[in-house]
């Protein structure tokens, strides 16, 4: 079963922030790296992987330790528009699909 195409980039319909970018990876494992700009501007980078479901993936930190999950629920046929649930660590928040191709933030340090 396909699921909607998770690769692009994501934003709050509230703010400015939170905001969030997926990149699938090269292989063909369903999995990719993800960004996630919180409200506070602290940056929680990662790694994520598709379940059993095709529009749900589990999100990983930098250690690889289980933190959230992501579910497209919609994503319009050309990609650039849809609905994102973000769950991660404790806060859960609804993104809206802007672009098919993600931005991250350079380390900023």
């Amino acid at each position: 079963m396909e699921g909607f195409p998770l690769n692009g980039m994501y934003v709050s319909a509230h703010a400015s922030r939170p905001s969030a970018a997926f990149l699938e990876s090269d292989n063909d494992d369903l999995s990719g790296v993800y960004q996630v700009i919180n409200k506070d501007d602290l940056v929680l980078e990662g790694t994520y992987a598709q379940t059993f479901d095709p529009n749900v993936y589990t999100l990983f930190d930098q250690e690889g330790n289980t933190v959230g999950s992501a579910h497209l629920a919609f994503a319009s046929r050309e990609g650039t528009n849809g609905l994102l649930f973000l769950q991660l660590n404790d806060s859960e928040v609804v993104l809206r699909k802007t672009n098919r191709a993600p931005a991250f933030l350079k380390d900023r340090s």
